[in-house]
């Protein structure tokens, strides 16, 4: 497994036109992510990404979570009742397979901001730049650095449609909303 990534790690740096001068320093690459394997395992996806100079790559403050956070990469003044998009400088290049998904900090909620949902198709390379929404009285400052939304990448689930004419009862049948009482 080490000699994969540590392959994986070689490509990218020639990709970047960084070349490593001895067969040496490829051994010391080997060595230094022997502990990987605890870390990256079968499951482990690599995704490419691109970040600007000024921009924070997306974190994870518990390994258990389930997304990653995206800071902004400007400060931004949002007026009462107004959205924008927001700038994070990150490039995330969704794998064939999967989507990213754009979701709001649950923070937000508490004090009246919102994000639009989001979803960021395999394919796209561009800057990801949640669109925000001031949903308070006040004006509200994003700030260069701070966290703004989160980024989740779903295994995309091939999906054939089938026609019917009905579908096989079920106990809550067509019933919607408030239909379970609360």
């Amino acid at each position: 497994m080490k000699n994969i990534i540590a392959n994986f790690i070689m490509e990218q740096l020639v990709k970047l036109n960084i070349k490593l001068l001895h067969e040496s320093e490829y051994s010391l690459l080997c060595e230094e992510i022997e502990d990987l394997g605890s870390i990256v395992g079968p499951e482990t996806l690599i995704v490419p990404i691109k970040i600007d100079p000024d921009a924070v790559l997306p974190t994870q403050p518990y390994g258990t979570d389930a997304c990653w956070d995206l800071y902004s990469l400007v400060d931004i003044w949002l007026r009462p009742g107004e959205s924008t998009y927001i700038p994070t400088g990150v490039y995330i290049d969704t794998p064939i397979g999967y989507e990213g998904e754009l979701k709001a900090r649950s923070s937000f909620g508490k004090i009246g901001l919102s994000l639009h949902h989001g979803t960021i198709d395999a394919g796209y390379q561009g800057e990801i730049a949640p669109f925000m929404y001031n949903g308070t009285n006040a004006r509200y400052e994003v700030h260069k650095g701070e966290r703004i939304a989160q980024f989740c990448l779903r295994k995309k689930i091939p999906i054939i449609w089938k026609q019917v004419e009905e579908f096989v009862p079920s106990i809550r049948g067509e019933k919607g909303h408030g239909s379970s009482g609360k």
